[in-house]
């Protein structure tokens, strides 16, 4: 479980504790049992400070999730770089030996370019 999750978890734990405590403020502050106005601005204070608490686990979890999921992105391109990598061992590998002739040796070159240029359009 990631560290965004489980601070979201903890959140998620309090929150029937939160719910409890607001509902019977609010039942008081309407029973007009006399709280003074800090009282109320208190209680206030601590709804909004609650709120804050849930944004802030829920855009730390998306921000998480984001990242993610660009690493995920890159982890992808590294195996298709790697791939594209090994299928040109592959052809090096299978190369002729170089030339003895200046035909062979210039066929060779055209060969190895036509090669590069698929390999550019790959990582493109």
């Amino acid at each position: 479980m990631s560290f965004s999750q489980l601070l979201k978890a903890e959140v998620d734990d309090l929150k029937p504790d939160f719910d409890t405590v607001n509902k019977q403020a609010q039942a008081l502050i309407s029973a007009g049992l006399g709280f003074d106005s800090a009282m109320v601005k208190q209680m206030s204070d601590t709804d909004k400070q609650w709120n804050d608490v849930n944004d802030a686990a829920a855009n730390q979890q998306a921000e998480l999730e984001k990242a993610l999921q660009q690493v995920e992105a890159l982890q992808e391109a590294l195996r298709q770089a790697d791939q594209a990598m090994s299928e040109t061992e592959e052809k090096v590998k299978q190369l002729a030996p170089i030339g003895a002739d200046v035909d062979t040796i210039n066929q060779q070159l055209e060969d190895i370019k036509v090669r590069k240029t698929l390999r550019a359009s790959l990582c493109i």
